[in-house]
């Protein structure tokens, strides 16, 4: 009886969680760590929902249709594809990509990578066409448009410029001499200009202030 009771742990170790019908094995060891659960990354139409509430901050080059922009259009169809309507499918790759070309010639606007695939018919480029597009920001249209009293707009940032009248007050001098500014945005650089760092030494000091001792 003593050699069984020492056999039988180790015996029960051996036994697993198995279900046979109506029996079942439990074991003394502990359950195994399951692999944590992997959360569902990105779709893709997330990315899309991202970049279209980003499309706004990409440089945009500004279209108006022309008044006559049918009739050209319809030129242009004539030209590459005579028994093409605006209504069909454009089949041919080579027929859509010189209608295409004909057009951006003509307009001097081209279809972005993002939606040649919308392209599916002549009357789709047409549409294109016909739509105007803006190059302001959200909030450039709301500065052109009549605000309430309380409610304004600063567009641009509020910089030191030491020749401008307005900041020469104390003789050009800012209120971080030591500091100069750096501007890294390609597109503020049109804008804007960087400042070195002044020297403060006891003349700018003087300059500024007006007093002679101290």
């Amino acid at each position: 009886m003593a050699a069984l009771a020492r056999q039988e742990p180790l015996l029960r170790e051996f036994y697993s969680a198995l279900k046979c019908r109506n029996l079942v094995k439990y074991s003394s060891l502990p359950p195994k760590k399951l692999p944590p659960k992997r959360k569902p990354g990105p779709l893709i139409y997330h990315n899309a929902q991202k970049l279209e509430s980003k499309g706004y901050l990409r440089p945009l080059k500004a279209y108006s249709p022309p008044v006559d922009v049918e009739d050209k259009f319809r030129s242009i169809l004539n030209e590459h594809a005579k028994d093409l309507s605006l209504e069909s499918e454009i089949k041919d790759p080579l027929v859509g990509y010189r209608i295409l070309e004909a057009c951006f010639q003509n307009f001097e606007h081209g279809v972005p990578n993002s939606l040649l695939h919308t392209m599916k018919s002549a009357g789709d480029i047409l549409q294109f066409y016909k739509t105007p597009v803006s190059d302001l920001t959200p909030m450039e249209h709301l500065k052109t448009k009549d605000l309430p009293p309380n409610l304004h707009i600063q567009l641009d940032p509020k910089r030191f410029d030491p020749d401008i009248s307005a900041d020469s007050a104390f003789g050009g001098i800012s209120a971080f001499p030591q500091s100069p500014t750096f501007i890294t945005d390609l597109k503020a650089r049109k804008k804007f200009k960087p400042t070195p760092a002044q020297n403060w030494t006891k003349d700018w000091r003087e300059k500024a202030t007006g007093y002679i001792k101290w």
